[in-house]
């Protein structure tokens, strides 16, 4: 079960589909829709079948500085999550897979559903993390008492993601790690393709920032930050990459708007979604992941800590995890976009510390984050799995 834009779970699920068929494992994929994934999928010769749904709606709003919930959102996802799932089951039941893996909080839901009325296991794959307090606690409830009898065994990117389920529900969790290609995200990369296409020069320190454009992933705190720095030096140039989620530009236009009436526009530009992130990352000094919440495990981190860059990243769950600071990286308080300027005003006046730092972020990833031990063990838990259920039967 896969949505078919290319965020962080679909290049994770792309990597570990390419593995298993280099191992004959057959795996097809289920997509809502066409897009850059279903022509990689193309182009690779995996598995896949569009089985058109509507869209979901963002079941939360922005008022003011706060997110609150959508009811009527929630209300229309409810009934989409349903007639999913029934479409689904029926693809199902007519093929019998021996396991049905789902991706995605909602996919989690509507595949697993599905999986049920076919009578087919499922397992989920969880890379988000839902807050306690988020909804006043309604949405963590909610997943967790599906995770209960739903899914038959779990897959988690990072001990956050796993301590969000009850403890009662650890015994089918497993814990693996995202992974990312060390020959694809590697400092010998071009540093000056993206930066000519900026018009930024060699020499110019350049600090970035790439997700999604939503919130959370705190945009505006690294703008703030960025127009800080700037009146200290005026020749850092700053770039943010990425795209809005659910089609809802909202906060993208907000933070564009900011950018424009604070007369910040020649010295933060704007890009929108890319392939081509290594060659993004190639051109950074410094990086910045700002979130304001939990993160599973960032994959656009990892990157950027691959490429030997200097990172500052916020210290919400799960980014501690991967960055220690002062040893591969610079955490930060989260919600602090004065925190963020001070870490990089030291990183910008140091590139000696910028350089060490870079050093030990790679050799962190090859350590614990290789693409290829990432897929090697997911693809384990998927064949053992099938053996359990199968001595089961």
């Amino acid at each position: 079960m896969q949505e078919s834009r290319m965020g962080g779970i679909e290049h994770n699920s792309f990597a570990i589909a390419k593995r298993a068929k280099d191992q004959g494992i057959e795996i097809c994929f289920l997509c809502p829709n066409r897009g850059l994934l279903t022509q990689l999928l193309r182009e690779t010769g995996i598995q896949y079948v569009v089985l058109s749904r509507p869209p979901f709606l963002s079941t939360s709003i922005r008022i003011g500085s706060r997110s609150v919930l959508n009811p009527i959102a929630i209300a229309y996802d409810s009934i989409i999550v349903f007639v999913a799932a029934f479409q689904i089951s029926i693809w199902m039941k007519r093929h019998r897979p021996p396991l049905v893996v789902t991706k995605g909080l909602l996919a989690n839901v509507y595949g697993s559903i599905a999986a049920r009325m076919a009578g087919i296991p499922a397992l989920w794959d969880v890379q988000e993390i839902v807050r306690s307090a988020r909804a006043r606690g309604a949405l963590w409830r909610f997943l967790n008492a599906l995770a209960k009898f739903l899914p038959t065994h779990l897959s988690v990117s990072s001990e956050a993601a796993r301590d969000q389920f009850d403890a009662v529900l650890h015994r089918k969790i497993s814990v693996i790690p995202n992974g990312i290609s060390l020959k694809r995200f590697h400092p010998r990369v071009d540093r000056n393709r993206f930066r000519t296409e900026l018009g930024v020069d060699d020499d110019t320190c350049l600090v970035g920032h790439v997700g999604r454009f939503t919130y959370w992933k705190g945009q505006m705190e690294f703008v703030n930050a960025a127009s800080e720095v700037h009146e200290r030096y005026p020749r850092v140039r700053f770039v943010l990459v990425g795209s809005p989620v659910f089609e809802n530009d909202a906060y993208e236009r907000s933070v564009k708007q900011y950018v424009k009436e604070q007369g910040l526009g020649s010295c933060i530009f704007f890009r929108d979604y890319r392939m081509d992130l290594e060659y993004v990352l190639a051109s950074l000094d410094i990086y910045v992941h700002s979130s304001i919440e939990p993160e599973g495990c960032s994959l656009t981190l990892l990157y950027a800590m691959a490429m030997e860059k200097a990172v500052v990243v916020t210290a919400v769950q799960g980014n501690d995890e991967v960055v220690t600071d002062g040893v591969n990286g610079v955490l930060v308080a989260p919600k602090s976009h004065t925190a963020i300027t001070e870490a990089v005003l030291t990183l910008v006046n140091d590139p000696l510390k910028r350089q060490a730092l870079g050093k030990r972020a790679r050799e962190l990833v090859k350590e614990k984050f290789d693409l290829e031990r990432s897929a090697s063990n997911t693809l384990a838990l998927y064949q053992q799995f099938l053996k359990d259920e199968s001595a089961n039967l």
